[in-house]
């Protein structure tokens, strides 16, 4: 019995182990992996076509900086994976050595009975063990005794079969394990090498660029100056929209005989929703990690926020949201229902401002819209398209909550 109770609890072990949730991080890893990946391979078809002009570009380095932010990615996934595997392949290692030394002492166990009743096998041996007894019940439970003894015999050679199955599938389980890690420490060196390789190039490319300085200034300063003025027309919109939402819940808790809501009284920077609103700004909130890309296939080549200029030295320049280098002529789409609330055209750049409740996102560097002010539009539904420019084919993706920009990165799926 005490036999069973150990190998019960063996099986329990086996059972955890081999539960969804403690795969789910391997799991997880190989997804993002795979997407890595995607990424990796869209960056590549860019720089070489960015590369068919053999002159050095600026769009060339942004590509061939994401690339190699995302090729450190892959290399740091890779090696996380092989990290899990190592733990994996101990935990096998370990499993396999108790399970030998449980079927050690069951098959010694074993042998030990059919030993015993080899030499007690004679059926009148068993009579006159029954016979002796001093009345029926005694009788009765020898009976049950040797039924006990021949019971246990057959589940410890059931226990046996069960414990070789279990530690041939934990050997198994440790032959692919190691196979998948040797593939991995290969495929983890042959990125390492090409990533070598993007830096190279991008050392090259920055030295190239760095003889047409005066021209990279001259061209920073008019993204600048065009970067200040949709700044100013994007925030006095969404200050338009909170003026608007305050006014509105003031007359309706006038009209009520109740005091307006905090996020109603002037000067605030909250926006005055409807139940509705509410709701579709809980949704927006709730999907932060989820909401799709504003275009099917693109790749960040500028991040949010305050960044170093890739080629001129001291130099920082403050991006608004992120840039996503795309496809010519690529479908701008809504990343989540909202309402069109602004279009604003600043030196032939179209911008499209939606609300989604308290949040706002604008889609600029279009060329063309396909929806006017106050539209209700639906996730993924196209909103223009982006245009091409000397420095190619990018959207400006920005994300604000209120009058306080986002790093949308952190919003958009799979970042």
């Amino acid at each position: 019995m005490q036999s069973l109770i150990k190998f019960a609890g063996i099986l329990l072990l086996l059972l955890w182990v081999s539960l969804p949730g403690y795969g789910q991080t391997r799991a997880e890893l190989e997804s993002r992996k795979q997407q890595l990946e995607k990424e990796i391979a869209y960056t590549q078809r860019i720089l070489n076509e960015t590369q068919k002009d053999k002159s050095a570009s600026l769009e060339e380095l942004q590509a061939l900086n994401s690339q190699i932010r995302n090729r450190q990615k892959l290399i740091n996934n890779i090696s996380s994976q092989i990290n899990v595997l190592d733990n994996e392949i101990n935990q096998n290692e370990r499993q396999i050595a108790s399970l030998r030394e449980k079927l050690e002492k069951l098959q010694e166990e074993y042998a030990a009975m059919i030993s015993f009743a080899f030499r007690n096998k004679n059926a009148y041996s068993k009579l006159m063990f029954i016979f002796a007894a001093e009345d029926f019940q005694q009788a009765f439970r020898r009976i049950r005794y040797l039924q006990d003894i021949s019971e246990y015999r057959r589940k410890q050679a059931v226990y046996i079969q069960e414990t070789q199955a279990a530690l041939n599938r934990e050997i198994e389980k440790l032959k692919n394990n190691k196979a998948s890690q040797v593939k991995l420490l290969a495929e983890n060196e042959k990125q390492r090498d090409v990533l070598n390789q993007d830096k190279q190039r991008q050392a090259a490319v920055v030295e190239q660029l760095q003889d047409k300085e005066a021209s990279l200034k001259e061209r920073l300063a008019k993204q600048q100056q065009e970067a200040r003025r949709l700044d100013a027309a994007i925030s006095a919109a969404i200050k338009r929209e909170i003026e608007e939402a305050r006014r509105k819940a003031e007359a309706a808790a006038k009209a009520r005989g109740e005091a307006p809501p905090p996020e109603a009284s002037r000067g605030s920077s909250a926006l005055a929703m409807t139940p509705e609103a509410k709701a579709l700004s809980a949704g927006f909130a709730n999907n932060r990690g989820k909401l799709p890309w504003p275009v099917e296939a693109g790749v960040i080549v500028s991040r949010f926020g305050r960044q170093e200029h890739p080629v001129l030295e001291n130099v920082i320049v403050n991006n608004l949201g992120v840039g996503i280098k795309t496809n010519p002529n690529a479908v701008v789409r809504a990343v989540f229902d909202g309402e069109v609330t602004n279009i604003v055209t600043i030196s032939g750049n179209l911008a499209v401002l939606v609300k989604h409740g308290e949040y706002f996102t604008v889609y600029s560097n279009l060329k063309s819209v396909s929806v006017e002010r106050g539209d209700k539009v639906t996730v993924k539904q196209p909103l223009g398209i982006v245009r091409t420019t000397d420095e190619g084919t990018k959207v400006e993706f920005q994300l604000w909550k209120g009058n306080v920009k986002l790093n949308p990165e952190y919003w958009l799926y799979g970042r």
